[in-house]
């Protein structure tokens, strides 16, 4: 089904939707929150929306996908897979919002509906130079950029998502300006901090502290359960898948020190297991050098990752005051 309703949604999608998108991803995100910040949208309201996925209403949503969709028969399964329930205590209870976690079409029905969010930002033509307030949205993720008033935007977005009958996490909601406190978004953070080189302010993206205690607590996880497996064994399936997958979602950005601090961590880890295995009372690198994890065990090299900086990107600028 996705097959046939995706290619309808995508030609009226804006360019600033990411999320669940063919040939787009968060790197594109990431990046153009990195340019509108150069471009001295310095104030950023950087939303939350509660319980999303669990919360849009039935017959909204269903308002938008005839929107696009014509076929009765393509309907008639969308509104049935909604209605279809969940069991509970051998009971199916049936809900009016929400879609059905770990469905195929989930996804872009819940980008679809925060779709109107899109269409309202681009009528009222709020990215214009008049506004320059820019939204950045990944699925129910997004912030909005804007060089003065985000007080003003932000509101804005309130009253679309009333209509829509969603509602913002008040608590998690906030407005920072980027040039004094840094914010996160898909797990990195931004700041704009001093150049070491010049002393310019300039704006750095980088894996965000839950990002890094996360990968951390797995690498944790994994030496913890698995310390009476063989060594390559466990790095090899373990070990390295993870910290693979980490590493390809971070490497862009300024993430250099970080990869050697999750290369050191996992390293330590698994020198404080092998001392722990077989009793010893050394400590440090003395029996478990970097070139013995990466040479003789084929630990995954984080550090040997392409970390591609912006320092080359075309919108790499001081962040104007």
């Amino acid at each position: 089904m996705k097959i046939v309703i995706e290619p309808l949604f995508e030609a009226d999608f804006k360019d600033f939707s990411y999320g669940f998108r063919p040939r787009k991803s968060a790197l594109h995100a990431l990046r153009e929150i990195y340019k509108w910040i150069n471009f001295g949208c310095v104030h950023v309201v950087d939303a939350d929306l509660k319980s999303y996925f669990d919360t849009i209403p039935h017959d909204k949503l269903l308002i938008s996908v005839r929107s696009r969709v014509i076929d009765r028969s393509v309907m008639k399964l969308i509104s049935m897979w909604l209605d279809a329930g969940v069991m509970e205590d051998m009971q199916v209870r049936k809900e009016t919002t929400g879609t059905p976690q770990g469905g195929v079409i989930s996804p872009l029905l819940a980008n679809l509906y925060l779709h109107w969010l899109d269409r309202y930002w681009e009528k009222m033509a709020f990215g214009s130079r008049a506004h320059d307030a820019h939204i950045v949205r990944y699925a129910d993720d997004f912030v909005i950029l804007c060089g003065k008033a985000p007080e003003t935007y932000l509101s804005e977005a309130k009253k679309v998502l009333d209509r829509l009958g969603l509602t913002l996490n008040e608590q998690k909601t906030r407005i920072v300006n980027v040039r004094e406190e840094p914010f996160d978004f898909l797990g990195h953070r931004f700041a704009v901090q001093p150049s070491k080189r010049s002393g310019e302010a300039k704006t750095y993206y980088y894996p965000a502290p839950k990002a890094m205690a996360s990968v951390k607590k797995k690498i944790r996880e994994i030496v913890r359960t698995g310390q009476h497996r063989d060594l390559p064994l466990l790095i090899k399936d373990q070990i390295n898948p993870v910290l693979r997958g980490w590493g390809n979602y971070f490497k862009t950005g300024n993430s250099r020190m970080h990869f050697k601090s999750i290369a050191n961590y996992t390293m330590w880890t698994l020198c404080i297991m092998l001392r722990k295995k077989h009793k010893k009372r050394t400590k440090g690198w003395r029996d478990h050098p970097p070139s013995w994890f990466y040479d003789y065990h084929g630990l995954f090299k984080l550090n040997g990752l392409v970390v591609k900086g912006e320092e080359n990107n075309r919108y790499a600028r001081t962040v104007p005051s």
